[in-house]
Parts: structure tokens; sequence; C-alpha cells
């Protein structure tokens, strides 16, 4: 037998078994129904927030809200409510949604879907909480969606949205239903016993690399990329790309505000315009005031002066202010970044693309399928730890990108040890 053979099998065997118990229908049960007014529209939009236009209630068995999407337009219904204050760990999500034509916009965010947003006691936007119960597209027929969303004594306030930032469908919404919820005694065992398979596979897996001797600096390389990739993606959020995309965005706006305050000063003092009594000051389209909480890069010179408002308003604002930023929505401010931070998708791509080059290189004595078969399963054990991380939520589409990256890597690799036979055959032919 193949010595890798056991290794890639029993971590393909845990991460099948992994993503069976965590994706298992009976994983939770109901501790109580959250009472809210109208979830089901039976009082038409009574106790929604709606806006946009494009909004449309069509009343009869069952009330069903429906959003047609507009180009450049963000449409949305949503509602604020506290969480639960039984005990409960989590609560679950769910509502049936149907899609007609819905056509996505170029940029990300332009879609359509069902979102639960959790505010913190500060106003902002706890961006990195699971939070997508439906993303829809094309025609889809009625279908439930459901998640569950942990709870965390950080959430003063959650908001439910149902939007469109697509560029034209419609998007049906009807039968919402939130229940307190509580995970079952058998799956909390399992998930702890998951884990300690996972920290044995990794001990195992570490024991065999440390005997076979393996002290070439592209091994340790390889080796040490594995490790990279793993340990980020399975870091609770905002631990991994968020924070270096914050900190990335956070650096552009100090710059911008310090670049603002010296045109401020280079320039003559204008004098003020005076507004009639009672007058608004500058508001924006959906309602919102200007830099409101949870907006994006909305800290200027002066908003860091009001650094210490007091947790009360902060807490007020969470209650009344739709967190931002929206689905599809335009910052305020214009980021430039580079390309492969628009998307994470592309970090998967770029991430896996040169964890296959080095790997292929530095196996080149081997069969090349032996390596691309352990870098499949590298991103195979990859997703199914993070459906047992909270923050983070196994994707079909993100494992796609890796074998993607995977396959990009691989034949790089293969087209540059051809080019270095072909240039060393050369070598020693001579002139």
């Amino acid at each position: 037998m193949r010595p890798w053979l056991p290794y890639v099998a029993f971590a393909l065997l845990l991460s099948a078994v992994t993503v069976a118990v965590t994706a298992a229908p009976g994983r939770y049960r109901t501790t109580g129904p959250m009472v809210l007014d109208n979830l089901d529209f039976a009082r038409g939009l009574d106790g929604w927030l709606a806006v946009g236009g494009g909004v449309q209630l069509a009343r009869g068995e069952t009330p069903t809200l429906m959003l047609r999407a507009a180009p450049e337009r963000v449409r949305y219904v949503a509602r604020s409510f506290p969480p639960p204050r039984d005990g409960s760990p989590a609560m679950r999500v769910r509502v049936w949604v149907s899609a007609r034509k819905l056509t996505a916009g170029p940029e990300p965010g332009q879609d359509a879907g069902v979102l639960i947003m959790g505010v913190d006691k500060r106003g902002r936007q706890m961006w990195w909480w699971p939070r997508t119960v439906a993303r829809v597209g094309g025609d889809q027929p009625w279908r439930e969606h459901a998640l569950v969303v942990p709870l965390s004594p950080d959430i003063r306030t959650f908001w439910l949205l149902a939007y469109t930032a697509a560029a034209s469908g419609t998007l049906w919404v009807r039968d919402i239903r939130i229940d307190a919820v509580a995970q079952r005694g058998v799956f909390t065992a399992a998930d702890l016993l998951l884990v300690l398979a996972w920290a044995g596979c990794a001990l195992w897996v570490a024991v065999a690399i440390v005997r076979a001797g393996w002290r070439s600096p592209l091994r340790l390389a390889s080796l040490a990329m594995a490790g990279v990739i793993v340990g980020f993606g399975v870091a609770p959020q905002p631990l991994a790309r968020d924070t270096l995309v914050s900190v990335f965005f956070g650096v552009q706006d100090f710059l911008q505000d310090r670049a603002e305050q010296a045109a401020d000063w280079l320039q003559p003092e204008a004098p003020a315009a005076a507004h009639p009594p009672g007058g608004a000051a500058s508001r924006r389209t959906d309602g919102a005031p200007e830099n409101g909480a949870g907006s994006p890069g909305g800290g200027s010179a002066a908003d860091g002066s009001r650094s210490s408002e007091s947790a009360a308003d902060g807490a007020r604002a969470a209650d009344t202010a739709l967190p931002r930023p929206l689905p599809g929505a335009r910052p305020q401010r214009s980021y430039w970044q580079p390309p492969f931070l628009r998307s994470d998708k592309n970090l998967h791509v770029l991430g896996f693309g040169a964890f296959a080059l080095v790997t292929v290189l530095a196996w080149r004595q081997h069969r090349l399928a032996v390596a691309v078969c352990a870098l499949a399963t590298v991103s195979v054990a990859l997703q199914a730890l993070q459906a047992l991380t909270v923050t983070r939520e196994a994707d079909l589409v993100d494992l796609a990108h890796d074998l993607l990256g995977i396959g990009l890597g691989w034949l790089a690799g293969w087209i540059l040890l051809a080019a270095l036979r072909q240039a060393r055959g050369r070598a020693l032919r001579g002139p």
C-alpha cells in the first residue's frame, strides 16, 4: 500500500463525517418561539422599514413581499428586534424565498436575498457574524432557507433585511419565522470528538513528516504554507481576512483625514452658509443621516473628536439606525484596493495556487498526481473544519476556487519543471 494513502483516506473520511454531523437536520431543538409582531406581513408593512421603492405586498392566503430590482438602486425592507432573553444560545431564522429573472450587478454584493445582521452595543455592524439566510439569483422556485445564528452578549440588536441590489428581476419573500434554539447534547459531544480527531490527525501527519526527515527548504516551505492556510482558514472572524481588509482601509482613512485637514488649513475660511430655522442637514437618499452608525469609512477628523460618546447613545443608535454597509451600496469614500482583496474567492485561487506551485517543485521526484491529491485533501479538510467554527462556514464555491488554484499552480509547476529539464539538457550537451 502506498505510504501516503492512509493519511489522505483518514482526512477525507473525517471531512465527510464532519460535514454530515454539522449539517444534520436534527442538530438543534426549539426552546421557544420568538414572538415578533407581523413577521408574516398579515398587517402589511406595519413595523417594517421600506426603503428605495419597488416594494409591493401581494395579499392572499399567504401575504407575500415583492421587491423589484432596478439598476444602481438598493431596495430593502427591514426591521429590528432584540435577541432572545430566555438564555437560549442561538436562534434559527427560516424564510421562504423565490426569484424571477434576477440578474446580479457587476460589483460584489449587487445581488438579492435575506440577511440577519447583528449590531453591537456601540451601533456597529458585526459583519463577521453568520448573517446570510438566503442569497438567490436567476429563476428559483419557492424554497425554504434557514440559518442558525449563535447569540453573543455583544449583540444588542438584530436587523432582519430582505433586499435586492441586483440589476433586474424580482425577489419574493414570505413565511418568516424566528425561533430560539439550543444544540442537542449528542451533537455537542460529537463536535468535541471531531475536534479531538482533527487534532490527532494533524499530530499523526506531523510525526510522519518528522520521521521522514523532510528538511529540504522547499518542502519545509510547502508544509509551512499548509499550516498557514489551514490556520488562517479556521481562525474566527474578524481575525483573518476581514482584519487585513479593515487595517488596509483604516490606513487609507487616516491618510485621507490628514489630507482633508491639510486642505482645510491651506484654504481660506469660507463664510458659513445660513440655514433656515429647522433646516435639515445633508441626508442620504435612503433616509439615514450621513456617517451614521456602522457606515463604512464614516470617520472623519471631526468624528474622531466625538469618539468619547457615551455607550448609552451608541446603544440607542443601534436600535434605530440601520447598520452599514448595505448590500450593493456604494461606500461614502472611494478606497483603492488590489484586485485580490475585492473578493475572498481571489484569495482562495491565489493562496492555493502558490501552495500548489511550491508543493509541485518540492516533491518533483514523486508523481505529480500524488501532490495534487494531497493538495485537494487539504482544501476539503479546510472546508470541513470551517463548519466547526462559529464565524466561518463550509462553502462549495470556496472549494471550487481552491481546486481552480490547485490546477493553475500544478500547471505552472509542470511548465517550470519542463523548462528546467530542457535547460539542464542543453547545458549537459554543451555548445
